[in-house]
């Protein structure tokens, strides 16, 4: 994969980051309200 990205690729890679970690986030607090139960 070469570093040289276009604009729209990097705010593509950029939106995907932001969706997987607030997939994570997600899971995590989950995770977490199913311990206190």
């Amino acid at each position: 994969m070469t570093l040289n990205l276009t604009i729209g690729e990097e705010a593509n890679l950029n939106a995907w980051k932001l969706a997987t970690s607030c997939l994570e986030f997600r899971v995590t607090l989950l995770r977490s309200a199913g311990n206190m139960r």
